[in-house]
């Protein structure tokens, strides 16, 4: 695999390709930011107040280390980019704390047999964010990432790592995948969506407390 030094060294839809993955992740990081203050204002007591402003503190710090190497690369700021990208594509509201954060705490709220009425449509809400986030798989782009050596893997092997890590909460929950068609993606045929094996038990693997300890 090459290795370059410089923008000089790398043909032009190298150099491009890196620049878009650059402004791509930059949306992400200040996307995410926006919706964890979406949340703040639902967080019920001083300690989930805490690691609201930490989590948007840190994907913050994600967002400016982006920016350092965009500019590095570029010369350019990539901050009017990514707010353009936000207002073309705005990040979803919450409307409660049950679409808070954090598997623990979804997991814990359903228990609760208070959040029926929602918590199927707030999960392919949710869901259909997740997985766009990982870009198109089998694209022509994703197989040039690859063998630029930009990337290790398809976005397809990436989101199926994604549903398997969630599917102890999602059985947990009493909740159903979507289909394909419901959450209007493109993702590859042989994605597995089945429960089967699931471990419920597994679920809120998160521990609060941790988090919350560095937050301080």
């Amino acid at each position: 695999m090459p290795t370059y030094t410089s923008r000089d060294q790398m043909d032009d839809r190298l150099a491009q390709t890196l620049v878009q993955l650059m402004e791509s992740q930059a949306y992400r990081e200040l996307a995410a930011a926006h919706l964890f203050g979406f949340g703040l204002r639902f967080a019920p007591e001083l300690r989930w107040i805490k690691f609201m402003t930490w989590h948007i503190r840190e994907e913050v710090e994600h967002f400016e280390a982006v920016a350092r190497m965009y500019r590095s690369f570029t010369g350019a700021d990539v901050t009017p980019v990514a707010m353009a990208r936000l207002t073309a594509r705005p990040v979803d509201s919450v409307d409660s704390w049950f679409e808070g954060l954090g598997e623990r705490l979804v997991v814990e709220l359903v228990g609760t047999g208070c959040h029926e009425d929602r918590k199927q449509r707030d999960f392919v809400k949710w869901l259909r964010h997740g997985l766009r986030s990982f870009g198109r798989p089998g694209t022509e782009g994703n197989r040039y990432a690859l063998a630029a050596g930009i990337k290790r893997r398809d976005s397809g092997a990436v989101m199926q790592d994604y549903l398997d890590d969630i599917k102890p909460a999602v059985k947990a929950c009493g909740l159903a995948f979507p289909s394909p068609a419901e959450l209007g993606l493109d993702t590859p045929p042989g994605l597995n969506w089945s429960l089967d094996g699931g471990a419920p038990a597994s679920a809120a693997r998160w521990s609060a407390p941790d988090r919350l300890e560095r937050a301080s």
